[in-house]
């Protein structure tokens, strides 16, 4: 399996919040309730009640500062008519690229006084909303049950869908990357998870590879969750040469570590790859 170590996740989860005040008059320090349990890769929406001018002005009065108040995040602030979209920032570790705060760590959103509105009048208050952020381990039940129906979490289509659903849903906008006897659409601006084809039929989704997210996973997390590699799902006799493979149901699972070809118990997961097993993939006594 080819290693993309440029992903980004684009993924997001949204919290609405409404500024329900019409009196724009008065300046005042507001403050929500503090926000337990964030993911890190959390998008806030807040929603005003007028549209706002999008203006570097008034995108430079949304910040986000950490627990000290003296650290200012590098998030992006997008205004879309009465809505701000705060993006966390670009977040490099374990050599891995993403938008993300860190884990367990606490912030400050900021709106600041001086916003401007198209109809001319301007927010004249200070609010801050506190949040705190918690690992959202990727390693779950459903991730476990769904591994078993050949899909992988938070990826729309799964092995065996039609690539030609993957251009529907993701444009033509790709480059085809050949390796190991499977086709991947690697889409630059896209590329949270991979789909790929195999030369026996190029028409079906034979693999979807996805960068993990949310922490660091060891190969040991799957031992846990899965079980003993060799004996997966309990099948008699099955001797698995690869270690850094688990049979699950009717898949397998590869793990893999940008530095190493083997995955130690001990080692970092970085990606993920799933498809069908089949006969052969492993020796049966």
């Amino acid at each position: 399996m080819l290693n993309f170590k440029k992903w980004m996740i684009t993924s997001c989860f949204t919290l609405l919040l409404i500024l329900l005040s019409s009196n724009l008059v008065g300046a005042e320090s507001l403050q929500w309730e503090t926000k337990d349990k964030v993911k890190i890769d959390k998008k806030w929406t807040v929603t005003f009640n007028q549209e706002l001018i999008d203006s570097p002005a008034n995108k430079s009065l949304i910040t986000v500062y950490d627990k000290t108040e003296v650290k200012k995040l590098d998030v992006t602030v997008e205004i879309q008519a009465n809505k701000v979209i705060i993006t966390p920032p670009l977040n490099e570790f374990h050599e891995k690229t993403s938008l993300t705060y860190d884990d367990n760590k606490s912030y400050t959103l900021h709106i600041n006084e001086g916003l401007t509105f198209e109809s001319g009048q301007t927010y004249k208050d200070n609010l801050t909303m506190p949040f705190n952020t918690v690992r959202q381990s990727y390693l779950d039940e459903e991730f476990k049950e769904l591994a078993h129906k050949g899909i992988l979490k938070d990826v729309p289509l799964k092995v065996g869908d039609s690539i030609s659903d993957v251009i529907a849903q993701k444009g033509n906008d790709y480059q085809e990357v050949y390796s190991a006897g499977t086709t991947y659409l690697y889409y630059e601006n896209d590329d949270f998870y991979i789909y790929g084809y195999a030369d026996a039929d190029p028409s079906k989704i034979n693999t979807v590879s996805v960068r993990l997210y949310g922490g660091e996973y060891y190969k040991k997390d799957f031992l846990k969750l899965f079980g003993p590699r060799d004996y997966l799902d309990q099948i008699e006799d099955a001797v698995n040469p690869d270690p850094n493979w688990f049979k699950i149901g009717n898949y397998k699972l590869l793990l893999e570590n940008y530095n190493s070809i083997y995955v130690e118990d001990d080692m970092l997961v970085h990606t993920i790859t799933l498809t069908k097993w089949k006969k052969g993939d492993f020796d049966i006594n």
